[in-house]
């Protein structure tokens, strides 16, 4: 079960790090409860409510933290990686897709500890229903699972994200990622005039994006 792969994962970690652990961080899809359960989401093979947090403080003597896993990103590039800077947005391209939001040195989340609803924001009112309910959602065309269908389906076999950068001289698939970088695009748009951000940073599988596209979503 989902349960015994968690704390299995857990324990291989601890060993691993032979007792230099002080405490239990996980960065976990979809909105968070108050008691550190996973519930609504949309994107998590049906489940609708995985009580995350008691599970590991039943299995672990150790203080347990939970993150939404866009958040949790926009943290770690901010301590480690790439956010030298006190305002910035992280986009996460995964299944769906989410921003980070540091402010002021911060990080932005509402009380469920939720990532920005990026993803959920309207880039087409006339557009396809999302199952979140709402109509023409970003994510609808901007998402990994998406796009690779849609390349898929123009080269007439599996696609998967480490293979976009042999797709760029393809003038339809050429065509495709166009269209995403520019959906993307009007969405960062709109963010950066709520926010007025220093800085984007693309992560989770926008990095196999090709540069050509990158530098689109600059320009735009």
């Amino acid at each position: 079960t989902l349960s015994k792969k968690l704390v299995s994962g857990i324990r291989n970690a601890i060993n691993s790090q032979k007792g230099n652990v002080f405490a239990i961080g996980v960065a976990m899809i979809g909105p968070i409860d108050e008691n550190g359960a996973i519930y609504g989401t949309h994107n998590f093979f049906g489940i609708k409510s995985f009580p995350v947090k008691s599970i590991i403080e039943s299995n672990f003597n150790y203080p347990v933290v939970i993150y939404n896993d866009i958040s949790a990103s926009a943290v770690a590039e901010q301590l480690i990686g790439g956010g030298s800077y006190s305002d910035f947005i992280y986009i996460g391209i995964a299944n769906g897709l989410g921003a980070g939001i540091i402010h002021n040195n911060s990080l932005m989340t509402s009380s469920d500890q939720y990532a920005s609803e990026f993803g959920h924001t309207t880039i087409d009112y006339n557009g396809k229903v999302c199952p979140c309910g709402n109509t023409g959602c970003l994510e609808l065309y901007v998402s990994e699972n998406i796009l690779c269908q849609r390349l898929s389906a123009e080269v007439g076999k599996k696609i998967r994200v480490e293979d976009f950068k042999n797709l760029v001289d393809n003038q339809n698939c050429d065509k495709i990622f166009t269209d995403v970088a520019e959906k993307l695009a009007i969405g960062m748009v709109n963010l950066s005039n709520l926010i007025s951000p220093n800085a984007f940073i693309l992560g989770y599988k926008a990095y196999y994006l090709p540069d050509k596209y990158i530098k689109m979503i600059e320009e735009k």
